[in-house]
């Protein structure tokens, strides 16, 4: 069963006046149709995105259909204007157009995680997105705004933050969120392979779920949300999320919004030092684990300097000493009506089974599996306690 939401009948004006509080909640909560009135709502189509930003993006493509999940190192990666994915959506386009030879039918391309910096060209951008003037005691600046364009069927692989909370305004198109709750993890198969700082994958195939190998995926509680243009979406802290950009709509775009929380994420920072730490060193011992293909491009750079151990300890040490801040003066609990909880629902009612024959699960114990098991949190989280306790010995 899916949530029923309700659209906000407010007048504009109403709206413009009324600032929103940012949930302090574990849950997540939705905010249908208050930023309408933003300027980025009222005028970004591909066109006008196409006259703002003038350097390239980066596109990551997958095909639409795959028996298993497609990892961002085994992605087709694209460097193309907004005119050009713009054309190709169109189709058919010239072969100077980096997207000829993969057919829209079949290929989706997205821009995702793309930190709207005057550099990457969104100088004119940042003044169309209002956190602003739609959050009370907002202590971001434009610069940590992320930027997410994507052809229908794009999607983030389902996965968790370790850092802060999120926010995200639909801008045009539509986007399916489907969360799950933190204590769901033991139900959606984690790993930090391929290793990506922040983020704790699940190796279950979204959108389309082999509930045979995958039979524990069947006790989650998701909550499911159709994003709209206007739209305001609350992702808790540690909430999973699987996020796709729906098949009816030819293209999509959001921007989202991290929300730091110091009095946590200090002590986060230093388990995700301590993942690299112990990662890049199973990498270096191990020929038979390729970092090309497990490995985030980020995560890449600092492995290949060859300096990474020095540079961990350090960050290690200092986050060890670090007291933890104060938390910002931006969360509350007391909630404007505007924002609607997301009730659970049925994984089946959301992803229905997949058409691909499903294969039996290895039982063999290789290099991957051994390596997976050392970067599960838990055993991250047991050192970084010794660490912490001040007598790690």
């Amino acid at each position: 069963m899916l949530t029923t939401l309700y659209r906000l009948c407010l007048p504009q004006e109403a709206v413009k006046k009324l600032r929103l509080k940012v949930p302090d909640a574990n849950e997540p909560f939705v905010a249908k149709s208050f930023a309408t009135s933003w300027p980025a709502c009222k005028l970004w189509t591909l066109d006008y995105l196409e006259e703002a930003i003038k350097s390239p993006l980066q596109f990551r493509l997958s095909k639409r259909q795959t028996p298993y999940v497609h990892w961002e190192p085994d992605c087709l990666h694209i460097s193309a204007s907004i005119g050009q994915f713009r054309d190709w959506l169109k189709g058919p386009v010239s072969p100077e157009n980096p997207f000829h030879a993969y057919s829209p039918t079949t290929w989706w391309a997205y821009a995702d995680y793309v930190y709207m910096t005057p550099e990457a060209g969104f100088s004119s951008l940042t003044e169309d997105v209002l956190w602003d003037e739609t959050f009370q005691n907002n202590t971001g600046q434009p610069s940590s705004s992320t930027f997410w364009l994507g052809s229908s069927g794009s999607n983030t692989l389902c996965h968790y933050d370790t850092y802060g909370v999120n926010l995200v305004v639909q801008i045009f198109g539509k986007k399916r969120w489907t969360l799950f709750p933190n204590s769901d993890g033991r139900f959606l198969y984690s790993t930090r392979l391929p290793l990506e700082e922040s983020t704790v994958f699940s190796e279950v195939n979204f959108p389309t779920p082999d509930y045979t190998s995958h039979p524990l995926v069947l006790k989650t509680s998701p909550r499911s949300v159709l994003m709209e243009p206007g739209d305001i979406l609350f992702v808790p802290r540690g909430w999973w999320h699987f996020v796709q950009s729906i098949d009816d709509e030819p293209v999509a775009c959001s921007v989202n919004w991290w929300i730091d929380q110091p009095e946590f994420d200090n002590s986060v920072r230093l388990r995700e030092a301590l993942t690299q730490l112990l990662g890049f060193s199973l990498f270096s011992g191990c020929t038979s684990l390729e970092p090309e293909k497990l490995l985030h491009p980020a995560e890449r750079t600092v492995f290949s300097s060859g300096n990474w151990f020095p540079l961990l300890t350090d960050i290690i040490r200092s986050l060890v000493l670090k007291k933890q801040a104060d938390p910002p003066e931006v969360f509350s609990t007391s909630l404007e009506s505007v924002w609607q909880p997301l009730c659970p629902g049925e994984i089946k009612d959301i992803f229905p089974p997949s058409t691909f024959s499903s294969s039996p699960p290895s039982n063999s114990l290789d290099h991957r599996c051994i390596m997976k098991a050392f970067l599960k949190p838990d055993v991250i989280d047991l050192v970084a306690r010794h660490l912490e306790s001040g007598n790690p010995l």
